[in-house]
C-alpha cells in the first residue's frame, strides 16, 4: 500500500515522496507503477474526479529500481511487512505551481496503480491509490479517496 504520502520541494528537487510497505505475508518483486501527478484549475476539480475509473495515464516508473537496502543479498523486492521510501521527481511541480497550490488556485492530485509479483512469478497482485493534496486546518496533507473502491483498492 501506499503510505505517508509528502509534497518535496528542495535543492533534492521537486516531487511526491511516499513509503510502499508489502503488507502481505510474501515477498513482493518486478514491482511497477503507473503514477500520475496533475495539477488542475480549483473551478475544474468536479469534472476531474467525476470518472468513475481515474485516468492512470502513462508514465510508468521501475519502483524495484527505486528501492535501496544495506542489506547483503537484497535483490529489489518488498519482503513481508517491509517499507521503503520512494521518490518521484517532477516537473510538473515547479515553484509557481506551489504557490498556486496553497494559495487554493490550483489542486493537486496523486494517483496510480502499482503492480508487483510473487517470489516465485506465479502471482501478481495491484493496488490503486487517489490522494488530493488538501488543507486539513492545520497542515498541508494528502488524503485518500474515502469509501471509493474504485480509486482505493488493493
Amino acid at each position: 500500500i501506499v503510505r505517508r504520502v509528502q509534497l518535496r520541494c528542495d535543492s533534492t528537487g521537486h516531487g511526491i515522496e511516499f513509503v510502499l510497505a508489502n503488507i502481505g505475508d510474501s515477498y513482493a518483486q518486478d514491482i511497477e507503477g503507473t503514477i500520475n501527478i496533475e495539477t488542475i484549475p480549483r473551478d475544474q476539480m468536479r469534472e476531474f474526479e467525476r470518472n468513475s475509473i481515474p485516468l492512470y495515464g502513462r508514465d510508468s516508473y521501475d519502483i524495484s529500481q527505486m528501492i535501496r537496502n544495506a542489506q547483503p543479498g537484497h535483490d529489489a523486492t518488498l519482503q513481508a511487512g517491509e517499507r521503503q521510501p520512494i521518490f518521484i521527481k517532477s516537473g510538473k511541480i515547479t515553484d509557481d505551481i506551489y504557490s498556486r497550490i496553497v494559495s487554493r488556485g490550483e489542486v493537486l492530485y496523486f494517483f496510480g496503480k502499482i503492480l508487483y509479483w510473487n517470489r516465485t512469478h506465479t502471482i501478481s497482485r495491484e493496488m490503486g491509490f487517489f490522494r488530493t493534496f488538501v488543507w486539513d486546518g492545520f497542515k498541508w496533507i494528502f488524503e485518500a479517496k474515502k469509501d471509493d473502491p474504485d480509486y482505493e483498492w488493493n
